[in-house]
């Protein structure tokens, strides 16, 4: 679960794991006054691929919302602080807000991974799974799991690359992109 605002931490863990054996932590982060919020992850010739959208970054994240035409001087700030987190620990993936003033990684991670224009995770498989990614990250996360190694999956809503559904596709290492 992705969520702003307050929420008991053992509450969540008992309904998100009930059994106590999936979840180790539950993070909790103070808030960013976000203007602009979105990810970023290196892109595979080089750069770093930034997409965010106005305002605070849940349904963008949650692959519900489209990313928008984020300003120059915003992407400008995203890819400077991606430099900085790169110098001292190689590729990173991220999830960044900007408050107008300052960009701030609010989460980070190694980044075993790139992405390319739409492609999510790379190869050519025999045949692709279209999925629209309103029907949630959880129906996303069965499809992966019935995909054999010689499928992919394409998403057909409008989608950033950067969004959880395109963390999903490249952790399972699924052929994946988004449609045309």
């Amino acid at each position: 679960l992705t969520q702003r605002g307050w929420r008991d931490p053992y509450a969540l863990l008992a309904a998100e794991d009930p059994a106590g054996t999936e979840l180790a932590a539950v993070l909790a982060q103070e808030g960013v006054p976000a203007r602009w919020s979105g990810a970023a992850i290196p892109e595979a010739g080089g750069g770093l691929l930034v997409e965010g959208v106005e305002g605070f970054g849940d349904d963008f994240m949650g692959a519900r919302a489209a990313p928008a035409s984020v300003p120059d001087e915003i992407v400008d700030d995203v890819r400077a602080l991606g430099a900085r987190a790169a110098a001292a620990l190689g590729p990173v993936r991220f999830e960044w807000s900007h408050d107008g003033h300052t960009a701030w990684m609010v989460q980070l991670h190694l980044a075993t991974a790139t992405a390319s224009g739409t492609t999510i995770h790379p190869g050519t498989p025999s045949r692709w799974h279209r999925f629209d990614p309103s029907l949630g990250l959880e129906r996303l996360r069965d499809l992966i799991a019935t995909v054999s190694p010689d499928e992919g999956i394409e998403l057909t809503g409008a989608v950033g690359v950067t969004s959880h559904a395109g963390d999903l596709l490249r952790r399972a290492a699924v052929p994946s992109r988004l449609a045309p």
